[in-house]
């Protein structure tokens, strides 16, 4: 943010995002897109890349929260 420069466009879901988290060791952001759209990604901080990724379009989403007590070295 200090020198307001782009590092990386993150480039997986097509009509937005609505929410996101960080894992807890913060190697990995948790993107989940709009309605509509109903994917869930999960991205490598270091690479740019998505590293796995779900439709949910049967389940009432809207929100991405990492649980603490969780472990995510096994992504």
């Amino acid at each position: 943010m200090e020198k307001k420069k782009l590092i990386n466009k993150l480039t997986f879901h097509q009509k937005g995002v609505q929410s996101m988290a960080f894992s807890t060791d913060g190697k990995y952001l948790i993107t989940l897109g709009v309605q509509g759209e109903d994917a869930l990604a999960v991205w490598d901080i270091t690479t740019g890349l998505v590293v796995k990724s779900a439709l949910i379009r049967n389940y009432a989403t809207n929100q991405v929260k990492v649980d603490p007590f969780v472990d995510s070295s096994h992504i």
